[in-house]
């Protein structure tokens, strides 16, 4: 239940926060900067888009693997898939290509490396 839309988690993280506000930031250290979370019914009893039970379970990934989020995707997923261009961090290599609903990260990530933010739709 943790990573559906029915995990009753309020939405407490956001996309934005972790990359731009929380830059460097581990997933531990984001679920307790921007935390707490609180269920607001039992999981499985209605359906809110929610980006908290994700990160929690990148999150628990990360201590049963003991590797960070984004070094256990590129090693386990990332590299064996051949995906050479994915990341999960403030990569300069992907400003060209961040998804348009998060001008802002892009826009930080332009006035951090130089490089021209994608334009907007």
């Amino acid at each position: 239940q943790i990573v559906l839309s029915t995990n009753g988690l309020q939405h407490g993280l956001r996309f934005s926060q972790y990359l731009i506000d929380g830059a460097g930031m581990s997933l531990r250290e984001a679920i307790e900067v921007y935390g707490p979370y609180e269920s607001r019914w039992r999981p499985g009893t209605w359906v809110a888009y929610c980006n908290t039970g994700p990160v929690i379970a990148g999150y628990l990934v990360e201590k049963a693997s003991g590797l960070s989020w984004a070094e256990f995707t590129r090693t386990r997923i990332f590299e064996p898939l051949g995906m050479e261009s994915a990341h999960w961090d403030r990569a300069p290599a992907i400003i060209d290509r961040l998804a348009r609903f998060e001008p802002k990260v892009a826009a930080q990530l332009a006035r951090e490396t130089g490089l021209k933010a994608p334009p907007r739709p």
